[in-house]
């Protein structure tokens, strides 16, 4: 759930139409932020517009204002910066590894991860012991 200033759809809740948008640019109630189907966040970070949260399989989302590429999207044409609902985060750095925190700000994102591994005995997805730090804007 979310409440507060919409501007930029930072609630995720994709009601905000822009500038001109007089009538959904604040809540004083709580929103319902609707997930990806079978999603189920474990832990959430907001900054100034932005808000990123992960599951607990190790799959990030982010929305808001990706001004900077501090969601790590990959945006890169200005129109569509305004991500106004959840939208996984697909980044090579992640390939092999599972997220367990964020920490994100105005101009960057850090990702805590672990490294997955696959015990051979079982074929289940096992988590390493030593956490990566990776951060999504260079």
């Amino acid at each position: 759930y979310g409440i507060g200033k919409i501007t930029d759809n930072a609630l995720g809740i994709g009601t905000w139409e822009g500038n001109q948008d007089d009538q959904h640019w604040r809540y004083d109630t709580l929103q319902r932020i609707t997930l990806p189907e079978n999603v189920r966040a474990a832990g959430i970070d907001a900054t100034l517009g932005a808000s990123i949260f992960w599951t607990d399989d190790g799959n990030v989302y982010g929305f808001g204002c990706d001004t900077v590429g501090q969601l790590g999207l990959g945006i890169k044409d200005d129109d569509e910066k305004v991500v106004p609902t959840p939208r996984k985060i697909h980044s090579a750095h992640l390939d092999n590894f599972r997220v367990i925190s964020v920490s994100l700000a105005d101009n960057h994102a850090l990702f805590l991860a672990e490294p997955n591994v696959t015990d051979a005995s079982t074929s289940l997805p096992q988590v390493a012991a030593a956490p990566a730090l990776i951060n999504t804007y260079c």
